[in-house]
């Protein structure tokens, strides 16, 4: 009845309505996404119908004044770099010392909530999950005090035993991830902290706090920097690092003719095994993760002190075994992957 209309309503998943000066309308679940010739934007409320029509707009429920939109315009301009991704990978070089200047009072408020907790948990999905486990041992180190990480997929399923002291700490990029969002809702009766790049999301609205981690507008959907900011800003809630440490390694993020040699042995693999302990685990499966979304090469990551608990038995003479070794237990490591 209406084929010059198209009609919207929210149920649980985050939109936003963006319009440019030709009256053209665009529709997102994230600001961010939001085209640059964006010119206003309007969040759109739960239960609510809009109707969008050329040329004009109205609400059958609600009216209200729409927003200015600022894109960052320099996230847009790909200059001399191939594609968006490699541009956010070269932007830690900039966005890292940036982050380690952020003032101590950001953290204040989510120190004082984790320094009265009993326990405290980490959730969140895909490569946060893993930024999450970076940080977990550094908090546990640092509060004395049980931390654990769980899938956020998972825990809004479960009933964990938790207590009014118990302190949720949830991370995603963009603050509108839906399962961590969901487990955040079902605890809701806990205090919670959000880790976030997107000012005003629904996550940053929801949680007790905010922490955010100043990574910049990251476009390309497999996300680089603000996995390492996600990681760099929980162990800064623990432990302030060192910014002469993180200067003096920062070149190491960026120096692609490092692996030009590995990437090559690598590109023809049909299957590949990914293998650390300690420390460095949350960064095999976070590489095993992104050879998997890029490269589409099947890659299994895993601790290598279970690899020989079951996953050897898949190791033949054409197997290839990817390994980033700890040097605080490199002959353990070292013990593993001659088992290869």
């Amino acid at each position: 009845q209406e084929p010059n209309s198209l009609f919207l309503i929210r149920a649980g998943s985050p939109a936003v309505i963006g319009v440019d000066d030709t009256n053209s309308y665009y529709i997102s679940s994230d600001l961010t996404a939001l085209p640059e010739n964006t010119r206003f934007f309007r969040e759109v409320s739960e239960h609510t119908l809009y109707c969008l029509d050329a040329g004009y707009d109205h609400v059958l429920a609600e009216l209200y004044d729409w927003t200015y939109f600022k894109p960052i315009t320099e996230a847009y301009d790909l200059g001399n770099f191939p594609d968006y991704m490699t541009k956010e990978i070269f932007h830690q070089v900039a966005s890292l010392p940036q982050l380690l200047k952020q003032p101590s009072e950001d953290y204040s408020v989510a120190k004082d909530l984790l320094l009265s907790a009993d326990q405290i948990i980490l959730v969140g999905c895909g490569s946060a999950f893993y930024a999450a486990m970076v940080g977990a041992s550094v908090l546990e180190e640092a509060y004395k005090k049980p931390v654990r990480v769980m899938s956020a997929g998972e825990l809004q399923y479960q009933q964990i035993h938790c207590t009014k002291e118990t302190v949720l700490l949830a991370v995603s990029q963009s603050g509108e991830t839906a399962d961590t969002l969901r487990c955040v809702q079902r605890y809701k009766h806990l205090k919670s902290i959000a880790i976030c790049n997107t000012a005003n999301s629904t996550l940053s609205k929801i949680c007790t706090t905010e922490v955010a981690i100043h990574a910049g507008k990251e476009i390309s959907v497999a996300s680089t920097k603000a996995v390492t900011h996600q990681a760099l800003t929980l162990m800064n809630l623990g432990n302030p690092i060192s910014r002469g440490a993180v200067l003096k390694n920062i070149d190491t993020l960026v120096n692609f003719k490092k692996f030009e040699t590995l990437c090559g042995m690598l590109v023809s693999q049909y299957s590949l095994i990914a293998l650390s302990r300690g420390h460095l685990l949350p960064s095999i499966l976070e590489t095993a993760l992104k050879i998997k979304e890029l490269a589409y090469i099947h890659t299994e990551g895993l601790s290598a002190s279970e690899f020989k608990h079951g996953p050897l038995a898949l190791i033949s003479s054409s197997s290839t075994c990817l390994a980033f070794i700890d040097e605080t237990i490199e002959d353990k490591i070292v013990s593993n992957i001659k088992e290869v």
